[in-house]
């Protein structure tokens, strides 16, 4: 079809359509863009295109004197064929392309095209780097992340297209027709948009339809359904295989790849001498080598070009080696099949880290509101519950020796004080039958595990609870944490500055407690107003350094920074947001007060620190970490310069 002068109606306003709509300008025919989605912001999708045209944006409802004025319809790849608008253009008799259709039909030179459920874009960027180290004109794009349509015009007679092909892009095929193409295989995926496999896998082999009997089809032998297929093509059919040896075509054979091509057998590489790992990888490799080799590139080429190639960003990944783990990022194994084989390519024991939602299933609803603060901190606490039961195990085990001198201290400053005597005296006073000695003696053991147990919750250890403040954190951003290796390091990370907060924690502790001994021992002796005001700015001063200690140590394991701006910043923060701050401290005295009084001291002492901590030292750690989260870090990426990321169009 002659472009030039056409109306054509470009279906999506998404990275495809704006596109598609600009190579229509460029080539003279004149595009519409029609989104369905009636909120589409049409001004937005104007200033989305190249700007040297004039173009006109529709969103929601299509006149039908728009619809009755068409010459071509443009789909993008994310538009089904069985929409009911979509249906009523074929009935109109209107031609309906894809992108690929366009891109295909405006531009020039060979085309190489790769389709199949899983190892497409692998395929494609490996691909791609032979032919580019082989021709001078290479091209790869479709849904490997770059428009067929952005490139068609700058492709040339001596140009090699690789193009990665979805099977939405194969649904609106008229004319394309690769001089390679290849089906690597074909598992159960996108069900939600074909509806049935039968319908999943005609769509798929629909890359062959237009190919001729001097073209060549790479199919995978070890796929029975295409494996079947290839018995009734037109063009010639290249199988590969990682499960035997053929008698024509490209196998594994132990740690060799194999070509068979007539009477000739070729060792094309061992697969030690591959950066890709796994059985899958392998078959992606023979898929790519066939298809070089059955365009004319030659073997010495191929063998180069597949030695040098590293795996393609979240496909088997190599991120990091820690402590004898190896991390591998294969975000894109988006379904079972995928990911199923990408554990099968690890040759040591797998952890597999999953998530996501089901492609055709309802499951849970991804645009469900999140919960907020009230609702998530609970919701944070019974899902990780038994994470928190490590967590506060390790802190607990970790804080042992300073648990111990805060008993001891509690001590010294119980036995200086009349404080045991007069509690004692009351009890006495109630009728006990209890001896003094042994009533002084209870109260003195209950009194001391409060302290220290107080102290230990409400101000931290250092370190260990440097590291708490780590894994809680993740917890509440709900990022992945690892309790013990994670906690681990991030005790040796903060060790110096946790030590600096705990000797300054002891500084303050025994100043305060001995100055509010003081300021009430001269109020009660001369009754001035003067030492019983100095006694309330003391334990203020107590209570806001309380509620410091959350920002401190979310500062500390969240920023690099001195002491004193670590005081400094959480002070201020404290101060900003006093009554959130008060209300979460509140909360975890109440639970923490309600253990002591109701519960046997021991009990109460095991309880708060095996569980406790959930409920009494989480709830401030998850306010000071949702306000840095909220505040300081929002505000610090709303001041970085904005970038603008082009992705895939799914």
């Amino acid at each position: 079809m002659e472009l030039q002068g056409k109306k054509v109606l470009v279906f999506g306003s998404g990275k495809s359509g704006i596109g598609a709509s600009d190579l229509l300008a460029k080539v003279g025919a004149f595009p519409v863009i029609y989104d369905g989605n009636a909120e589409t912001d049409k001004d937005a999708v104007v200033h989305k295109t190249d700007g040297t045209y004039p173009v006109t944006v529709y969103a929601g409802e299509l006149p039908k004197e728009v619809q009755d004025s068409l010459d071509l319809v443009v789909l993008s790849p994310g538009v089904p064929t069985d929409l009911p608008l979509v249906k009523s253009f074929y009935e109109q008799g209107l031609p309906v392309w894809g992108e690929v259709e366009l891109a295909y039909r405006v531009g020039d030179g060979e085309v190489l095209a790769i389709t199949g459920t899983n190892g497409k874009t692998t395929t494609t960027a490996l691909l791609g780097k032979i032919m580019q180290d082989a021709r001078e004109s290479v091209f790869v794009v479709g849904n490997i992340g770059t428009p067929y349509t952005s490139k068609a015009l700058e492709m040339k007679q001596n140009s090699v297209t690789v193009a990665e092909i979805s099977s939405f892009q194969l649904e609106t095929i008229d004319e394309f027709a690769p001089k390679v193409s290849a089906i690597l295989n074909i598992t159960e995926d996108h069900l939600n948009r074909h509806h049935t496999m039968e319908e999943y896998i005609r769509v798929k082999e629909l890359i062959t339809e237009n190919q001729g009997t001097e073209d060549v089809c790479v199919l995978n032998y070890e796929d029975e359904v295409l494996r079947e297929f290839g018995k009734h093509l037109t063009p010639r059919v290249v199988y590969f295989s990682s499960g035997r040896k053929l008698d024509e075509g490209i196998y594994l054979d132990g740690n060799k790849i194999i070509l068979k091509d007539g009477e000739k057998e070729i060792e094309v590489v061992k697969t030690e001498d591959l950066k890709l790992l796994g059985k899958h990888n392998f078959e992606n490799v023979m898929a790519a080598v066939a298809m070089a080799y059955y365009d004319g590139v030659s073997l010495d080429s191929i063998r180069k070009s597949i030695c040098e190639f590293t795996a393609v960003a979240h496909r088997i990944e190599y991120v990091t080696e820690k402590k004898g783990v190896v991390y591998y990022n294969d975000s894109k194994g988006t379904n079972p099949d995928a990911a199923i084989k990408g554990i099968q390519a690890m040759n040591r024991p797998t952890l597999l880290i999953g998530g996501g939602y089901d492609k055709p299933g309802k499951g849970v609803d991804k645009n469900e509101p999140k919960k907020k603060g009230f609702f998530l901190f609970f919701d944070i606490v019974i899902r990780k519950f038994t994470k928190f039961l490590g967590a506060n195990c390790l802190y607990a085990i970790t804080s042992i020796i300073w648990i111990a001198i805060l008993y001891i201290f509690g001590g010294i400053v119980l036995s200086s004080t009349h404080i045991v005597q007069n509690v004692s005296d009351t009890i006495i006073s109630l009728g006990t039958e209890s001896s003094a000695e042994n009533v002084q003696g209870s109260i003195m053991i209950l009194i001391q595990l409060a302290f220290s147990i107080g102290v230990f919750t409400f101000w931290g250890s250092g370190p260990a609870t440097a590291a708490y403040s780590y894994i809680t954190r993740c917890f509440t951003r709900g990022e992945h944490t690892w309790v013990l290796s994670d906690g681990a390091d991030k005790f040796k990370e903060n060790f110096k500055q946790g030590m600096v907060v705990v000797l300054i924690d002891a500084v303050l502790l025994v100043f305060g407690l001995n100055a509010i001994l003081f300021y009430h021992s001269l109020y009660v002796s001369t009754g001035s107003m003067l030492w019983m005001m100095l006694l309330y700015v003391m334990i203020l001063v107590l209570v806001v350094y309380t509620m410091m200690h959350p920002y401190l140590y979310q500062i500390m394991v969240t920023f690099e920074c001195g002491i004193g701006s670590l005081y400094k910043n959480a002070l201020l923060i404290t101060l900003a947001k006093l009554p959130g701050n008060f209300f979460t401290t509140l909360i975890g005295v109440l639970i923490y007060g309600a253990l002591f009084t109701f519960v046997n001291p021991l009990a109460a002492a095991i309880i708060v620190v095996v569980i406790g901590l959930c409920v009494t030292c989480y709830p401030p750690q998850f306010y000071a970490a949702r306000v840095i989260e909220r505040s300081i870090l929002k505000d610090m990426k709303e001041k970085q310069p904005k970038v603008e990321y082009i992705g895939e169009e799914e």
